[in-house]
């Protein structure tokens, strides 16, 4: 399913089933940072994927990470689009943060 850049409709929720390509991303995030022990992971790439934000206290704990986040080393713009196209509403946005996060953690270890 292609992602709508005029928004996110307000009554519409999020079905990791209708966007195949968040789960390839996340997939691809998953494999290269399976090995590297990074504190805080899972909020580290929900804050930059979110807001392309990521505190400069997990800057300085994680500068690995961070550096493969801000390079554009990860595909993730169809997450990214994602999120810019449904910033009106956050039911939507919440549930796609839940499940990134979710994902992410049954994937990845978490220190």
């Amino acid at each position: 399913m292609a992602i709508m850049l005029r928004g996110v409709k307000t009554a519409v929720r999020f079905n990791e089933n209708d966007y195949p390509k968040v789960q390839e991303e996340l997939a691809a995030i998953c494999n290269a940072t399976s090995q590297v022990s990074i504190r805080d992971k899972t909020d580290m790439i929900i804050s930059y994927l979110r807001d392309h934000f990521i505190k400069s206290k997990q800057t300085i704990k994680n500068p690995e990470l961070a550096r493969l986040l801000v390079t554009g080393f990860y595909q993730t713009s169809q997450i990214e689009l994602l999120f810019a196209s449904c910033r009106g509403n956050k039911s939507f946005s919440k549930d796609l943060e839940n499940y990134i996060s979710s994902y992410l953690q049954q994937r990845l270890e978490i220190f």
